[in-house]
């Protein structure tokens, strides 16, 4: 991820939760969504993939890939929330985000990265260590 993109993440990521989230549900349901970019990494739109239970939430990648394609979306950035506030990501997500990105280089759409949005922080999976401090835990 480049730098540029780190800084501008930073920002939007913080917008991203207030503006796409419903903090009445983040400890409630699991919802998963899509930030779809252009070749630039920059968002031309979100998509809600779904919303589920307390436990979990269904990721259906020809949902995510479908989406991706009618938007002509070069890259993705995959977001889901823990209700139960958990910052470490699950076996079944680091499954799917390999998953996702392996069928993305089928399809020339880049999976950029894979963040959690829990009640208080925004982590991020795929590019632990590439990006300051901030970048893993926005508050």
């Amino acid at each position: 991820m480049s730098l540029r993109l780190c800084i501008l993440f930073k920002i939007y990521s913080v917008s991203f939760r207030q503006g796409h989230w419903n903090d009445d549900l983040l400890e409630l349901q699991e919802e998963f969504k899509i930030l779809l970019l252009n070749r630039f990494n920059k968002v031309i739109g979100i998509f809600a993939v779904s919303l589920g239970g307390i436990a979990g939430t269904v990721a259906d990648p020809k949902l995510i890939f479908g989406c991706s394609l009618k938007a002509a979306a070069s890259g993705i950035i995959l977001a889901h929330n823990h209700p139960s506030g958990s910052l470490q990501p699950s076996q079944a997500d680091m499954d799917l985000t390999k998953k996702l990105r392996d069928g993305g280089k089928l399809l020339d759409i880049q999976v950029l990265d894979h963040i959690i949005v829990p009640v208080k922080h925004i982590i991020d999976l795929l590019m632990k260590g590439s990006c300051s401090p901030l970048f893993h835990f926005l508050l």
